[in-house]
């Protein structure tokens, strides 16, 4: 799996790979599966980012810039312009996490306040030559909910190939049912431009 790709590029290219999709030219390769930023701690309020497809550049020099054509769900902080947690998965892997959050976002009780917190283990992987402490076999694992005061709260960990949880998020029911919806909008879009760079791989 290629790893030569710049995980401090990701909210960038998050923030300005839309507008430029159409003119990429370059070669499919899969990102890191999970990744946690270098400075794993949260210094102010954070937000979810769904993307599809994801376009990585290499951290240092001129290389290739490559695409993966899985979908990304990343938690960002934007006062830092960075990202804290993110993970990749294909089209499959993430329908069924919509399956699993489905009735627990429709049934949660109305939020009293906003919450979007992310905790990590206290044996994360050192940080890697790419920038970033890269989490093989990462993905979404959805945890269920919790009660805390007057309202509930719904769970989502990033765990690796162990099935190990290395971050987890806790949030408030309204911003579980937005995460829902965008990454249902996300994944129910197929691009051309996917298309084409799939159709191209599979008859090589």
């Amino acid at each position: 799996m290629n790893r030569m790709i710049g995980c401090t590029c990701l909210c960038l290219l998050l923030l300005g790979a839309c507008g430029r999709m159409q003119q990429f030219d370059g070669t499919l390769a899969a990102g890191p599966d999970g990744a946690i930023a270098a400075d794993a701690t949260s210094c102010g309020p954070l937000q979810w980012v769904t993307q599809h497809p994801v376009w990585d550049r290499p951290l240092i020099g001129d290389g290739e810039s490559t695409l993966d054509p899985r979908i990304l769900v990343a938690v960002l902080e934007p006062g830092r312009a960075t990202w804290l947690v993110a993970a990749r998965s294909t089209p499959q892997a993430t329908f069924e996490l919509l399956e699993a959050m489905r009735t627990d976002v429709l049934q949660a009780g109305p939020a009293s306040e906003h919450v979007l917190t992310v905790a990590f283990d206290n044996d994360l992987p050192a940080v890697s030559d790419v920038g970033c402490r890269v989490i093989e076999g990462g993905r979404w694992n959805w945890d269920g909910t919790a009660r805390r005061g007057d309202q509930d709260l719904l769970l989502m960990s990033l765990v690796n190939a162990s099935g190990h949880p290395v971050a987890r998020v806790s949030m408030d029911a309204a911003t579980a049912a937005n995460l829902y919806r965008s990454i249902d909008r996300t994944v129910r879009v197929k691009t051309p431009l996917i298309a084409r760079g799939l159709d191209e791989e599979e008859s090589r």
